[in-house]
């Protein structure tokens, strides 16, 4: 079975000449310049590696394979620059199975891919995505992109999320309509950094409430459950679901 490769570069003719390479050895390759891109591509296919630039422009490549490795054991290369010891530490840290480091000549990328393929598993046929979970998802006519942390209303336009903001609607969109106490809440959205007081995530819930125009009485995107907590009443699907419909 043919081994897939997602190769995320912002550079064209570095791009072609490492896609080049590497389907000349058989494998395919799907190329891609940006985050963004390969965040609509996650729907398409499953892939058996995936390697990115960590100079990609807007959301940057150290963010993607944080990304992707907090949602999928997918093997991931990193290319980088020229860097102290400490930044490729990093980088492993992170969960990447390998790096190379600019200028390098395509067959070392080869080799290493090469390698870490002949450790993993092919990836099934039957996955609907390369990771467990969608990098962004709809509901209500709202966009919500998980990578890049961005939530776009109806019409098209981005609404700004604080960290906790985003914390609290991401635990939202992950489990809709299941009915979520506030102490649940408490541990998914604040983890280590819990307060020590329930209320706070009510006063979470009302601000992001009044940024999604759901209005606490007749919401239809967040409920409150009396003296249980709150449910996300929305239907979460995928971008291309959405677009079936």
């Amino acid at each position: 079975m043919q081994r897939i490769i997602a190769l995320i570069e912002e550079d064209l003719g570095l791009r072609t000449v490492l896609q080049n390479c590497l389907v000349g050895e058989g494998y395919s390759v799907v190329a891609l310049s940006t985050a963004a891109s390969f965040s609509r591509f996650l729907f398409k296919q499953p892939v058996d590696l995936i390697v990115v630039d960590i100079g990609l422009a807007g959301i940057d490549g150290l963010a993607l394979a944080r990304f992707i490795r907090e949602r999928s054991e997918v093997a991931v290369i990193i290319v980088g620059e020229h860097k102290e010891p400490m930044d490729r530490v990093v980088w492993l840290e992170l969960g990447a199975d390998d790096f190379v480091i600019k200028p390098f000549e395509p067959r070392e990328l080869l080799a290493r891919a090469r390698n870490i393929l002949r450790h993993k598993p092919h990836a099934e046929p039957n996955e609907a995505r390369v990771l467990e979970k969608p990098a962004a998802v709809v509901f209500g006519g709202w966009t919500f992109d998980l990578l890049s942390r961005a939530l776009f209303n109806p019409s098209g336009a981005e609404i700004r999320l604080t960290s906790t903001e985003y914390s609290l609607l991401e635990t939202f969109v992950r489990r809709p309509n299941r009915i979520l106490s506030r102490a649940q809440l408490i541990d998914y959205v604040y983890e280590n950094h819990a307060p020590a007081i329930e209320r706070s995530i009510d006063v979470t819930v009302a601000r992001l409430r009044k940024k999604l125009d759901d209005d606490s009485t007749r919401g239809t995107l967040i409920k409150t459950v009396r003296n249980c907590g709150y449910i996300f009443a929305a239907k979460v699907a995928a971008p291309e679901e959405r677009k079936v419909a």
